[in-house]
């Protein structure tokens, strides 16, 4: 069994020049975080393997930071000025990919070999009477970090959730540390007029009994809120937000129609407020599966009628998309948006959305633009985009020429800048 230690003793164990791997977002350990960064000097010369911070992360702040090489594949607020000030790296992946590249070191195999994470920090909740705990509230990575991992050390935290799904062994931690603080929550935002233009718009594209899988955010909340009339509605997602809660609340989303986890709600992480975390403890629908379930191609391809919803930062007039960058300024991932195109583009009656708003910068800016700026990075590639929706309605590029799809973006842009487009246009 593992020994309860104080944080300090905790993170003491861990030798210098160690490989660390963080768990992330709602599941970040952030007593254990801050433990990290209060003994970067004697740490000197660790890695740390992160993902999305939903917070400041101490261990991110200049002076910790001089002493450990951060890799990030998700690049969210806590960590994005870190990384554009090149404090931390950001590493580029599909999150369907996380939990081979964590199992293989995330360093190419010809420089160290197969290597595992040798240390990982990571929240759970005190274990049930059969000694198993929630990791969460997100689970997504975590299973395949703990692998190989030479040294786990856990925080259990009795404000985490015990929601069903997979867990992990109490047993399985070398040493854990005890705390009481509430999980990072993500607030609710109210929609703006545009969101519930584009939220009215996505709802009309998902079927009855639809299996959906969501964001988090303005757009997929606005999205939830429209399909109040709609029934049999299922869930396979990555994160699983607040509106989720209301929908089965509603009596619209339960799964009774799923080809796979019939009668059940599946997500690797919980992002939301406290409200979501405590209706989501041991509630008998929803779970907690590991990303490799959760992003998996060949599971989601059996579910019919699945919708893929993600969001974006701009679109040019080919389709191609970017939902990670600004230019070469990193503000956010690759994360899951193509791992999940591709699987509704797979499943029987399946639907790919990317939605996005018309303008950005208090309407200054089209987000519909003749091309990519420079150094932004490609997300989607304009072959795998299926409709795109905006406040101004829903283009469908699937079998369009490139002249096509420029006319159908053309009428999604803000009617301001639509000359504009027409008159940059290549095709």
């Amino acid at each position: 069994m593992p020994v309860i230690l104080t944080p300090d003793d905790a993170i003491g164990r861990i030798p210098p020049g160690s490989h660390i791997v963080l768990a992330q977002a709602t599941g970040e350990p952030q007593t254990l975080a801050e433990t990290l960064a209060r003994q970067h000097a004697r740490l000197a010369g660790s890695t740390l393997v992160v993902g999305l911070s939903l917070w400041e992360p101490p261990y991110a702040q200049p002076e910790a930071s001089a002493s450990f090489r951060i890799k990030a594949f998700i690049v969210g607020p806590g960590l994005r000025r870190a990384v554009n000030e090149r404090r931390a790296e950001y590493l580029p992946c599909h999150f369907s990919e996380v939990p081979r590249l964590l199992t293989s070191g995330l360093v190419p195999p010809e420089v160290a070999g197969l290597v595992p994470p040798e240390v990982v920090l990571l929240q759970a909740s005190p274990p049930d009477a059969r000694g198993l705990c929630t990791v969460g509230p997100a689970l997504d990575y975590m299973p395949a970090a703990l692998e190989g991992a030479r040294l786990v050390i856990a925080e259990i935290n009795d404000q985490v959730p015990q929601v069903q799904g997979d867990r992990v062994p109490y047993a399985r931690f070398d040493c854990v540390v005890e705390t009481s603080r509430p999980p990072i929550e993500v607030p609710l935002v109210a929609p703006s007029p545009e969101a519930e233009a584009i939220g009215r718009h996505v709802a009309g594209l998902i079927p009855e009994g639809a299996c959906l899988q969501v964001g988090v955010g303005a757009l997929p909340q606005a999205v939830m809120a429209n399909l109040r009339d709609h029934r049999g509605l299922g869930l396979h997602t990555g994160v699983i937000p607040d509106g989720v809660r209301d929908l089965i609340s509603a009596g619209v989303m339960d799964g009774s129609r799923k080809e796979v986890d019939r009668g059940r709600l599946v997500g690797d992480a919980l992002l939301g407020t406290k409200a979501l975390y405590a209706y989501a403890d041991r509630h008998p629908l929803l779970e907690l599966r590991r990303a490799e379930y959760t992003h998996s191609l060949a599971v989601i391809g059996q579910l019919h009628r699945f919708v893929a919803l993600n969001s974006a930062l701009q679109v040019d007039l080919t389709g191609q998309v970017t939902a990670e960058s600004l230019g070469p300024r990193q503000v956010s991932g690759t994360g899951g948006q193509l791992d999940y195109l591709r699987a509704a583009a797979a499943s029987p009656g399946g639907v790919g959305i990317v939605a996005l708003y018309a303008t950005a910068l208090g309407g200054v800016a089209s987000n519909i633009v003749p091309a990519l700026p420079e150094g932004a990075a490609v997300t989607t590639g304009r072959a795998d985009v299926a409709y795109v929706v905006t406040e101004f309605g829903v283009a469908d590029l699937r079998g369009k020429t490139l002249r096509e799809r420029a006319e159908a973006l053309i009428r999604l842009a803000h009617p301001k800048f639509r000359a504009a487009l027409e008159a940059a246009r290549r095709w």
